[in-house]
Order: C-alpha cells, then sequence, then structure tokens
C-alpha cells in the first residue's frame, strides 16, 4: 500500500482527526475505512489529557464509491469570461505602495472593504442579475457542496445552509454549518474549519469547474473573528499614531494579515507592511509622520 493510500491522525477528538484525515487524502468518509487508534481522554482538571487517533486508509473502489454520490448531471460547465472576475488579490506587503506579497492563505474572507467596515457579509447574488448559464453554475456548485458536506458531517449534528455572494465582481458561495456540534467543526484557533474549507472546496472544484471561490463557516465564527480583527487593527493603528512609533502585531496567517491591510488602507495617518518569514510573520502598523522621515 502506497504512503498516500493512508494517513494517522492525532487530534483533540475523534471528529477533528477524521476531519483533518480526510483533508490530507482529499475524500470523503465513504471513500476511505476509519479505525480508532485511540479514543483519547480529557483527563481531569487538565491533568492526562491524551490525543485522539485514527487511521484513515482508502478503500480500493474509490472511484467507484465516489461516482455513487455524485449525481450524474453534475457535470463541468463552461461559464463566459465575460461574466467572472479574476481572482482575489494577494496579500500586499506595503499597501500605499501597492506591492504583493505571498498567497498562500487556507482562507479567503469573502468580505470586500467596505463591508468589513460595517462587520456585514457582502449582499447576496440576486438571481435576476446572472445569465442562465451561470444560474446554472450556482445550482450544481450548490447541489455538489450539499452532497460531499452531507458525507463529510453525517456523523454530526448540523445544518448545512449555502447562500452565494459578491466579492468585488466574483460570485461566492457562502456554506453556513450551525447547530450542536458546530463548534466541533471550527476546532482549536479554526485548523478544523480551516481543513474542512480546504477539503470540501477541492471536491467541490472537481465536479463544477469555474471561477468562483467557496467558504465554510460554522457557529458564525469567521464573522467574530472579522470583527475581532477589526478592532485590533483600528486600536493599533491609534496607538501608532499617538505614539509615533511602528507597531508590531502579533504573527498571523496570511489571510488575517490581509483583513488588516485592507481594513487600514484607506487609513492616511498610517500604512502597513507585513514582516518576518514564515509563520513568524506579522503586520507593523506605522505612522505616517514615520514613514517620511
Amino acid at each position: 500500500m502506497n504512503a498516500e493510500d493512508s494517513v494517522e491522525i492525532s487530534a483533540l477528538s475523534i471528529d477533528e482527526a477524521v476531519i483533518i484525515g480526510l483533508t490530507r487524502l482529499e475524500a470523503t468518509r465513504d471513500q476511505v475505512n476509519i479505525t480508532v487508534l485511540d479514543e483519547g481522554s480529557r483527563g481531569f482538571l487538565g491533568l492526562g489529557t491524551r490525543m485522539a487517533r485514527v487511521l484513515l486508509t482508502l478503500r480500493s473502489a474509490e472511484a467507484e464509491e465516489s461516482a455513487a454520490y455524485i449525481p450524474p448531471s453534475v457535470a463541468p460547465i463552461e461559464v463566459p469570461q465575460h461574466e467572472l472576475a479574476q481572482p482575489l488579490v494577494a496579500d500586499q506587503e506595503t499597501v500605499m505602495a501597492g506591492s504583493s506579497g505571498d498567497t498562500t492563505a487556507p482562507v479567503v474572507l469573502p468580505i470586500s472593504r467596505d463591508e468589513m467596515a460595517k462587520s456585514e457579509r457582502p449582499k447576496p447574488v440576486a438571481a435576476s442579475m446572472v445569465s442562465e448559464d451561470t444560474a446554472m453554475l450556482y445550482q450544481r456548485v450548490e447541489e455538489v457542496v450539499k452532497l460531499t458536506a452531507d458525507h463529510l458531517l453525517g456523523s454530526l449534528a448540523v445544518q448545512i445552509s449555502t447562500e452565494w455572494q459578491d466579492e468585488e465582481g466574483r460570485p461566492v458561495i457562502w456554506v453556513s454549518i450551525r447547530g450542536t456540534d458546530a463548534d466541533a467543526v471550527v476546532g482549536p484557533h479554526a485548523q478544523t474549519l480551516n481543513a474542512v474549507q480546504y477539503l470540501l472546496r477541492t471536491l467541490v472544484h472537481r465536479q463544477v469547474d469555474g471561477n468562483y471561490d467557496l467558504v465554510v463557516d460554522a457557529d458564525g465564527y469567521r464573522m467574530r473573528r472579522l470583527r475581532s480583527l477589526e478592532s485590533l487593527a483600528q486600536q493599533n493603528a491609534d496607538k501608532a499614531v499617538e505614539s509615533g512609533r511602528t507597531v508590531r502585531l502579533r504573527s498571523m496567517p496570511a489571510h488575517e494579515r490581509r483583513v488588516i491591510h485592507m481594513l487600514l488602507r484607506e487609513d492616511d495617518r498610517v500604512q502597513t507592511r507585513s514582516v518576518g518569514t514564515g509563520r513568524e510573520r506579522a503586520v507593523t502598523i506605522i505612522p505616517t509622520s514615520e514613514s517620511d522621515k
């Protein structure tokens, strides 16, 4: 058996380990055999905590089982290019200069600068505003999203809904997960949520081609995080201006750095730059008075 045919995962819970394992294998639950090696333990008062461990192995009949849950009617379709916008911009290293940086963010928040300021999601896409071909694309994507999400999260007590949004002219399908187990989908530092999003995005794009994006939110986490980043950006911009000195934020992933850049790019009092490398990469907020020296 090839190394790519199986993976052993440790996580805080069995469900989280399974989801992360499915992401690594780019498979759904019905395409793998799952063996629980250790159920793990939460311990007592933080003592004796033990991670859960699972082994996921791809079944030999992967192709046949994969075809079983994707309806034959769902096939890639061509959408006129003039109806689709270009991909989202990369992380900006120096916003005022307009230079671009890394593009490795695992999550892209489908929220424009104006919506960020209001802490609101983009407006839904009206069906009457798109062509017949684009409407067919939306419908087929929704079908695959719901079927695939049901297979990935079928053991959890959650409800899944979808809504199309417009992100600066680009269609984005927002997949919302609610219910008793929705918090389990988020996981520590949203690692499980990001894994679910990556896997769902990969599987859906394999079935329905097109220039659209997919974002997964669970228990309203992404909007809460967005509001937190908005507050962080504003408070530290004020701090940089008042002190006249550069403020360095804690290290954060590329997609969160991009949010900070976008939130402050129209603030004439400051400019922002990303500094550092790898996981230590962070945003610095520089007062304009200092940058002019």
